[in-house]
């Protein structure tokens, strides 16, 4: 069933964020961005979707939302069609160009298909109507978040793989990936080559893999990946 507005338990000033509830790393569920200039509705949303365990960011218009230096990281954006300032199709034109992967949810007024049909053509993972079903809204933030990590699994596979070195481990893969010799990763790190070597083969463990090479292949790619597509809060 639709729900309706609930408390209007945030105070909302003009073009800016909200700070719904904090992320954290034992969050089971991944941030949701909500861009609604309704205030009713948008204080509904953050507090069915706190209910549900999810951290929420929310704003009142596109702008806002656009002037967020950081993202966190495997954010849902929910967003408005319809909005003061800048049209959401123009929204979500702007986040594909500055975070590809970032799946959006479109939330569109009756008899707005045809704009919906558009904002699909421009990466928008899907749209609900209003009044927005509870049960639906849920099933697609689901959605949303198995297509994000469909796309960036590799990198979500790496970081895991990568979270298992101590800080010298990774200061000494880093090394590595530079080319450096076991004396010369010694010499910078004031520690002896024997003593490289050491944790050298403790990384090859750890990285479950057999080569030096394939180590600094996964380091690569991690960062790489953290330039491109890890979105983090301010």
């Amino acid at each position: 069933m639709p729900f309706a507005p609930k408390l209007r338990h945030i105070a909302m000033g003009v073009a800016m964020k909200v700070e719904c509830a904090e992320p954290n790393a034992g969050s089971q569920h991944m941030p949701i961005l909500i861009v609604e200039d309704d205030a009713a509705l948008r204080d509904a949303l953050c507090t069915l979707l706190q209910v549900n365990g999810f951290p929420v960011l929310a704003f009142e218009n596109g702008g806002a939302l656009l002037d967020l230096q950081q993202w966190p990281e495997q954010a849902c954006i929910l967003l408005d069609l319809n909005l003061p300032d800048i049209s959401g199709l123009e929204v979500l034109s702007l986040i594909r160009q500055r975070h590809s992967k970032v799946p959006v949810i479109m939330m569109t007024a009756k008899g707005q298909i045809k704009t919906a049909v558009e904002a699909m053509k421009l990466g928008a993972l899907d749209f609900l109507e209003k009044p927005l079903e509870e049960a639906v809204l849920l099933t697609q933030l689901e959605k949303a978040h198995q297509r994000y990590l469909a796309l960036s699994g590799c990198n979500v596979g790496i970081r895991l793989l990568l979270s298992r070195l101590t800080t010298r481990e990774r200061e000494i893969l880093a090394c590595l990936a530079e080319g450096l010799t076991s004396k010369e990763v010694g010499q910078r790190l004031a520690i002896s080559p024997r003593t490289v070597d050491v944790h050298r083969a403790n990384i090859l463990a750890k990285l479950e893999v057999k080569t030096v090479a394939a180590a600094v292949q996964l380091h690569v790619k991690q960062t790489v990946g953290q330039q491109g597509t890890d979105l983090q809060f301010q």
